[in-house]
């Protein structure tokens, strides 16, 4: 049986949905080099909080001259020494130029000056709107930008950090990427790390991608990195993979390829090892129906729990499916099989301090 060598993460910037790009880069038996395809769905980019305000609302509209009603004061309706609603006066209906921070209704402003940034007090002043930032309409330590709403002003990067733990969003809110690998603050999901997902359900820190090796998506919530450290899921979990122009990193998933606890239910575990020697834990997808020894072409036609491997030779190929085992416990793992192989020479494929083998 060929060894698992060393395994190449490729992610590719895709549209909203997690839709995936192509098919897989394995070849039967574990090749190289694993182009494992990464659909990055968009993330709303018009988040946009209404003002406090309510549009059209001036504090009055009716024309009253001080007076009985129009046209009942000697003179013609609104003709009491001035234009209508300028009898000596300030008429209702023209508030002097403020609104309560919503669109003005004056005549000044015919078409309002709500600028759709909740923190900003909105202002109709000489025929022009004036919006102004006030830090008072967000929560500390956040402060009014009067572009982008309330934000922490505390945060280095901008608009937002991606990395656990984020800044630079209200509350509420995650730092997230678009397709077009632009940061942007939206309202945060809950779904965790490894769960399925949709583009808008994962926690903040994470983000919904597609480890599809085929057509059919298989949408995970991935944690952003910078380095292993943000990679806390467990010993599996590495900052590995690449995704956008920009070399945004995610962790892999951290995963047991026996219980294939780790992943959801559309997708299995494997260990794998990067180019540098590192071994890790990750999700792929999606699943096949292949049980012990069905022939296979790659993960994709087998079982979760089981591994496309070529028993044959390179000249002969012959790829099975076959189960995941502990060689430290291979009674147990290998349920009605006595033994659990190893995997290449000795030492074979050790992860974490116990080595792992196939059932055969």
């Amino acid at each position: 049986m060929r060894s698992f060598v060393s395994l190449l993460f490729v992610f590719s910037w895709l549209a909203v949905g997690c839709a995936s790009g192509g098919g897989s880069d394995r070849d039967a038996g574990r090749d190289a080099t694993v182009g494992v395809d990464a659909g990055l769905p968009t993330q709303d980019t018009g988040i946009s909080t209404p003002d406090t305000g309510t549009p059209g609302e001036d504090g009055g509209g009716t024309e009253e001259d001080g007076g009985g009603t129009p046209g009942e004061d000697g003179g013609s309706p609104g003709e009491d020494g001035g234009s209508p609603g300028e009898d000596g006066g300030t008429d209702g209906g023209v508030d002097g130029g403020t609104d309560a921070g919503g669109t003005d209704a004056g005549p000044s402003c015919p078409g309002g000056c709500d600028d759709g940034v909740a923190c900003t007090v909105d202002r109709c002043t000489a025929g022009g709107c004036t919006n102004t930032a006030d830090d008072s309409l967000c929560v500390a330590p956040q402060t009014c930008n009067a572009t982008l709403g309330c934000r922490d002003a505390s945060c280095a990067e901008s608009p937002c950090r991606l990395v656990s733990p984020q800044c630079g969003c209200p509350s509420g809110e995650g730092c997230y990427l678009t397709t077009m690998d632009t940061r942007v603050c939206a309202p945060a999901g809950t779904s965790t790390e490894g769960q399925a997902c949709t583009a808008d359900i994962c926690a903040a820190g994470l983000i919904c991608i597609d480890v599809s090796e085929t057509a059919t998506e298989v949408p995970v919530c991935k944690r952003f990195c910078t380095s292993d450290a943000n990679c806390t899921a467990g010993p599996g979990s590495r900052c590995v993979a690449t995704i956008g122009s920009a070399g945004t990193q995610i962790c892999s998933s951290n995963c047991d390829v026996v219980t294939q606890t780790g992943c959801p239910g559309d997708a299995s575990c494997s260990i794998y090892e990067t180019m540098t020697g590192t071994r890790l834990t990750d999700c792929s997808g999606p699943v096949g129906g292949g049980g012990q020894n069905a022939a296979c072409i790659d993960d994709t036609g087998c079982q979760r729990g089981f591994a496309c491997i070529n028993v044959g030779s390179t000249a002969s190929p012959d790829n099975r499916c076959l189960r995941w085992c502990r060689r430290s416990a291979p009674t147990s793992s290998c349920p009605g099989i006595t033994s659990c192989a190893r995997l290449g020479d000795a030492p074979g494929l050790v992860f974490n301090g116990a080595e792992y083998g196939v059932c055969f």
